[in-house]
């Protein structure tokens, strides 16, 4: 019995004081991992289609590997960017909106658009980036 006492005491003793952080590290997007944030913060409007591919294509997304068959050995699992790519009008105009793979949120399979970010061009020169941007361009 003492010795159950000392041991629980012991315990108790060696297993401290725990405490959390929150970090505002990630203030600009709640959902961007530090790196893919930085990477999508060079995108700034007036660069051309060439420029935003060479920085966004710079970087391979890596979700996983997948065991290559018959052997011991595995293969990454890679997420191409533009992730999909769409054009919408607005009266005369066209923009072409690429968006870009921002990493897994939710590990479901599904490449959702909040695992997406759009990045808004006309006459392949960068006018916005965002869901918000993208929102405003399609109900104006």
């Amino acid at each position: 019995m003492k010795n159950l006492i000392i041991l629980i005491i012991g315990y108790m003793l060696l297993s401290g004081c725990v405490s959390l952080e929150i970090s505002n590290e990630n203030e600009g997007s709640p959902y961007l991992p530090t790196t893919k944030q930085c990477i999508f913060n060079k995108i700034k409007t007036g660069m051309s289609l060439q420029e935003v591919q060479e920085i966004l294509n710079s970087n391979e997304n890596i979700i996983g590997y997948k065991k290559k068959s018959n052997t011991e050995t595995f293969e990454k699992i890679v997420i191409k960017n533009p992730y999909r790519s769409e054009f919408i009008y607005s009266g005369d105009d066209q923009y072409l909106i690429n968006y870009y793979f921002t990493g897994v949120k939710n590990p479901d399979g599904i490449i959702s658009d909040e695992e997406l970010i759009p990045v808004i061009f006309k006459d392949k020169i960068v006018i916005g980036k965002g869901q918000d941007y993208l929102f405003n361009l399609k109900h104006q």
